[in-house]
């Protein structure tokens, strides 16, 4: 029978075998690389921010919640979803707020296939483990893709909810696991009905 040590030393020597990507565990040194790309999309390569060697930013066009009209955003944009990655979608709500306007995201593999992400609605950057409180509803685990809706303003129906005013709120996306090199997903951002 293997001790704990020798199946670690197996496990460390077939990584190695195949060159696996690791999830760094320490933060890093700060690495500011910025970037404006097409679409009010921004790249900030940030490597001290939590165990991801690196958070894309990407943020609504304010118009999002004025046209009424589906917006797509798509990673490939940001220079992609690798396997260390972690992607933040910035929304910031409008300065008056309906009740019970909801709206959602849809995620899906964009260019390959795909593989099981955790997604949350939060109000904090990178907060996996802090989906908007008191809702059981924030957060989608493993899952390759799906639709998480929340509300622009407060609602009662129990959904996340963007309840502050000219308040800047996050879905924040990461690849669940140890994927491959790149897994690209494709985000649609429904607004609410006028």
């Amino acid at each position: 029978m293997l001790t704990t040590e020798q199946i670690a030393a197996r496990l460390r020597a077939l990584l190695a075998e195949i060159d696996a990507p690791v999830v760094q565990q320490e933060p890093q040194q700060q690495v500011q690389q910025t970037q404006q790309i097409g679409g009010g999309s921004t790249v900030v390569v940030d490597t001290s921010a939590y165990a991801y060697a690196n958070v894309k930013r990407m943020s609504l066009p304010a118009s999002w919640l004025e046209t009424g009209a589906h917006t797509l955003l798509i990673t490939q944009s940001v220079g992609g979803f690798g396997p260390s990655d972690a992607i933040v979608v910035e929304i910031t709500t409008p300065p008056t707020l309906k009740h019970n306007a909801f709206a959602s995201v849809a995620w899906m593999e964009w260019g390959g296939a795909p593989w099981p992400r955790d997604v949350t609605v939060s109000d904090t950057e990178c907060g996996f483990d802090a989906p908007l409180q008191g809702s059981a509803h924030g957060k989608a685990v493993d899952i390759a893709s799906g639709t998480l809706h929340f509300s622009i303003g407060p609602n009662d129906k129990g959904w996340p909810a963007l309840a502050l005013s000219n308040h800047t709120y996050y879905v924040n996306i990461r690849n669940h696991g140890t994927s491959p090199s790149n897994v690209d997903i494709r985000l649609e951002f429904v607004p609410p009905k006028s």
